[in-house]
């Protein structure tokens, strides 16, 4: 991957595929549904190559992290970590 390939017409390339979107994913869309998309793919001929497929939504590290905050906001503070400060005033004569 990371190299410019040249397909022939009826050659195929397999791969993994990685794209954005200007649109987030609706946050009313749970996490493991799937949801359907279009995809459109132009060759140098200005041809069109077009199809619909689904995709599983995984919120899975938004849904760790909001976990994360929450159990160190409801932690007491007593129990939260901090720093500790050790003065040893003893004098020896």
């Amino acid at each position: 991957m990371g190299r410019q390939t040249r397909l022939k017409p009826g050659e195929e390339l397999e791969g993994v595929l990685v794209a954005t979107s200007e649109d987030p994913i609706p946050e009313d869309i749970p996490h493991n549904s799937r949801i359907a998309l279009s995809l459109a793919v132009f060759d140098s001929r200005r041809n069109i190559y077009s199809g619909r497929f689904s995709v599983l939504v995984d919120r899975s590290a938004r849904l760790r992290k909001l976990a994360n905050a929450r159990k160190a906001a409801s932690l007491p503070k007593k129990s939260r970590k901090r720093k500790l400060i050790v003065h040893d005033n003893v004098r020896s004569r």
